[in-house]
């Protein structure tokens, strides 16, 4: 009887510990999915706000260089 429950405790904790894994495997997963779609975001402003800021530039050299 006593090699029967720990038979069943090792079971549960194999058991137990395949769960657990497989929750962080999911979990890791999501955040790395929430990482990339932050990086594109960000990626996608700054790319926005270079465009925009290159043309002002780009405009503004115009202009010294008329006025000069």
């Amino acid at each position: 009887m006593k090699g029967l429950t720990s038979l069943l405790l090792v079971a549960l904790a194999v058991l137990s510990l395949t769960l657990v894994l497989g929750l962080k495997m999911k979990l890791e997963a999501k955040i790395g999915t929430l990482r990339t779609l932050k990086n594109k975001l960000f990626n996608s402003i700054f790319a926005f706000i270079d465009q925009k800021w290159s043309k002002n530039l780009t405009a503004s050299t115009l202009l010294k260089q008329k006025l000069y």
